[in-house]
Formats: structure tokens, C-alpha cells, sequence
């Protein structure tokens, strides 16, 4: 059992493995990989965990591996609330996919196209923006 989390280590170590998979957290579920693998700076997100600590969603703890950093984990509250709005998620997704004029593996594709253009062409701003400068 994983006492801080409220879950066996079963269904801990699956939670762990979907969100590591994703690229959102690394080997300890640190802060700053899940903020950077969601695209939000450090300071956004320990805005988010503020506000999930003020409604008792996650708890915070030093991280035993570094004593510096600290390691997040849902409260029973916060896995209550995490299961509600995640099936209301998963229905709009559902209505959103059942809407969509083509197969969603197309839209996916495009959207990750779109993404790495759109990357390709700030890397190239980015680089013209040092050359004019230098």
C-alpha cells in the first residue's frame, strides 16, 4: 500500500507508468519534468499545485532522493475529484472524436505535423533572430 497516495502499489505503479509513458513525470515523479513535459514553466505550475493543496487535492513532501525537491501526490479528495472530472472529460472527448469529419488517427497526425512545423519554424525565427543580432 502506498500510504501517502491512499492505493496499493498496484495501482500506483500502472498511474506511474501511464504518466511516465506520456512524459509528463520521470523516475520520482518530479515537479519540474511534469511542468515541462505539459509546456508550463515552473511558475504556473506550482500555481496549479497551490490551488490543489488549497482544495486539499495533493499533498506535498521532501523528496528523500535530494531533500531539496519535493514530490506530489493526490489526497483521497484529490483522486475523488481527479475520477469526477476525468469521466466528464472522457464523455466530451467522446462527443468531440464522434464529430470529427475525418478518422481521428488523421487529426492526430496533422495536429503532431502542424507541432513540428510550427517548431521548425520558431527554431528558424529564433536562429535569424541571432544572426541579425550577432
Amino acid at each position: 500500500m502506498q500510504p501517502i497516495r491512499g492505493w496499493t502499489d498496484e495501482q500506483w505503479a500502472g498511474a506511474h507508468a501511464r504518466l511516465a509513458g506520456r512524459g509528463w513525470v520521470g523516475p520520482g515523479g518530479e515537479l519540474t519534468s511534469a511542468g515541462r513535459q505539459a509546456h508550463a514553466d515552473v511558475t504556473t505550475t506550482l500555481d496549479y499545485l497551490r490551488v490543489m493543496r488549497r482544495r486539499g487535492h495533493v499533498r506535498r513532501a521532501r523528496n528523500p532522493a535530494d531533500g531539496r525537491s519535493y514530490t506530489v501526490s493526490l489526497t483521497t479528495e484529490g483522486l475523488s475529484a481527479h475520477r469526477r472530472t476525468n469521466a466528464a472529460w472522457n464523455v466530451a472527448v467522446r462527443r468531440l472524436e464522434e464529430a470529427l469529419s475525418m478518422p481521428v488517427p488523421q487529426v492526430r497526425a496533422a495536429l503532431q505535423a502542424l507541432d513540428d512545423a510550427a517548431g521548425t519554424a520558431l527554431a528558424q525565427f529564433a536562429d535569424s533572430e541571432r544572426v541579425s543580432t550577432g
